[in-house]
């Protein structure tokens, strides 16, 4: 609705100044004798100007903010997703876990690439060994794992995105007129595991 508000606000005072900027101009031209005809325009201007150009920048302020509220909240949702995935990576890698002492020198290097959240060595993992690879639920355990470290790391790097986009805009506009007070000043960005 903001948004709205904000076109209209400028094409408002476009029309506003424009038809002051005609006034004025009729006035120096024609002279003296057409400002009773012309008197009219300018004041009508004058009257739209003072009306639609304060709608205009507190509509363009309050589209700012909102847009502050929103960077916001889509952020903090990213991170309540990443810990959401985190806790079921933590529960996928316990499982996993349950395998390694059913294979003779599967105890280390499972450890590992489930602590790492190394994906390329789990796979390697299963191929050397056959019988795990056979197993159903070992395979659907590794298929889960993988799947929730790759969301774990695509949502990261969402919640980046928008800590980036926040704190440049943070810069500029470090006005309290278009940031509000209960918004951070900074959001802290995920380091990511290359």
């Amino acid at each position: 609705m903001l948004v709205l508000g904000f076109i209209f606000g400028a094409a408002f005072s476009i029309l506003a100044i424009a038809l002051l900027v005609i006034g004025v101009i009729g006035l120096f031209v024609q002279g003296k004798k057409q400002i009773k005809e012309n008197i009219g325009l300018v004041l009508g201007g004058v009257v739209l100007a003072a009306i639609m150009i304060p709608v205009f920048v507190f509509s363009y302020a309050g589209n700012q903010v909102n847009g502050f509220y929103n960077t916001v909240q889509n952020y903090e949702t990213a991170r309540a997703d990443v810990d959401v995935l985190e806790t079921k990576v933590e529960r996928l890698g316990a499982e996993l876990l349950t395998f390694r002492d059913q294979y003779v020198g599967l105890d280390q290097t499972l450890a590992e690439a489930v602590s790492e959240r190394d994906t390329e060595n789990l796979r390697v993992l299963f191929e050397r060994y056959p019988e795990l690879k056979a197993s159903k639920n070992a395979q659907k355990s590794m298929t889960d794992f993988i799947r929730i470290v790759d969301d774990v790391i695509y949502k990261k790097q969402v919640a980046n995105v928008f800590a980036e986009h926040h704190n440049k805009r943070v810069k500029r506009y470090p006005s309290k007129w278009f940031v509000p007070g209960d918004v951070p000043a900074k959001l802290e960005r995920y380091t990511l595991e290359k």
